[in-house]
């Protein structure tokens, strides 16, 4: 009787201990895709970051060759203006 008991008891904290496993298992599955989802959604803003930066340059680039430009036009008006 006492031996069915411990069996009993044994099988009991045996499933407990299973369960218990299998939760943690399914939460760390559930937390490492979380983080594979944030790491690629990371690594994605990176991209997107250094592709705004390297636009940024090349509007930086082109409006200082505007700005060259309109001088030099400026330059090469402004003598006619003064002729007239």
């Amino acid at each position: 009787m006492m031996e069915a008991m411990w069996d009993k008891i044994g099988t009991i904290v045996a499933a407990l201990i299973t369960a218990l496993g299998g939760f943690y298992m399914f939460d760390r599955k559930t937390t490492n895709d979380r983080l594979t989802k944030v790491e690629g959604a990371i690594s994605q803003h990176e991209i997107d970051i250094k592709i705004i930066e390297t636009k940024f340059t090349e509007l930086k680039e082109d409006t200082e060759e505007i700005k060259e430009t309109q001088k030099l036009i400026i330059n090469l008006l402004t003598p006619l203006k003064r002729r007239k």
